[in-house]
């Protein structure tokens, strides 16, 4: 009993460290009904690795993040985005787009990512657009425009619910006040 008693106290104090993450997804948001600025104070972490890459010529030599490397003797830079890597809301585009970073640096590098209808509302990676014919798509990052591959397009926002259930906002609205 002793025994027993002991491992599940081990479980319950294990299972308290780890994050409890789950999809980011549209609903979420609306029920919630969030400001920019209270969305800015969740932590967001990115369900799939991405990698992001671009060929650099002598007119776009810039070099802010990533690696560089040669590549059928073309320097390509690289940046790779690993699966559970933290971000933060950097800016929202309307409503629904929102701009995450995921590196410390300017605000522009960052993804955008958008309700995906096909994929339960998740706040997935947005593509800008595909090649045709070809499974390589364009995405902004830090002013540039980069390839990414259909594998990395599929990664979305997720959230530990244990955090936003801990996220308590005080709103109240001012009355105003009338001379006496």
């Amino acid at each position: 009993m002793k025994k027993l008693f002991l491992l599940s106290a081990i479980v319950v104090i294990f299972s308290s460290c780890f994050r409890n993450l789950a999809p980011f997804t549209e609903n979420l948001n609306v029920e919630n009904k969030w400001t920019e600025e209270e969305l800015k104070r969740i932590q967001f972490y990115l369900s799939d690795d991405v990698i992001i890459h671009r060929e650099i010529t002598e007119v776009n030599s810039k070099i802010t993040a990533g690696e560089v490397k040669m590549v059928k003797g073309k320097q390509i830079q690289e940046v790779v985005i690993k699966r559970g890597t933290p971000g933060i809301l950097t800016y929202k585009e309307g409503e629904q787009n929102f701009a995450v970073s995921f590196e410390e640096g300017a605000d522009d590098r960052s993804l955008k990512f958008v309700p995906d209808k096909r994929n339960d509302n998740r706040y997935g990676l947005h593509v800008s657009s595909w090649a045709k014919g070809k499974k390589v798509g364009k995405v902004n990052y830090d002013g540039e425009e980069y390839l990414i591959n259909r594998e990395s397009a599929m990664a979305f926002l997720m959230v530990d619910l244990k955090q936003i259930n801990k996220l308590s906002v005080s709103k109240r609205t001012a009355k105003g006040r009338k001379i006496k």
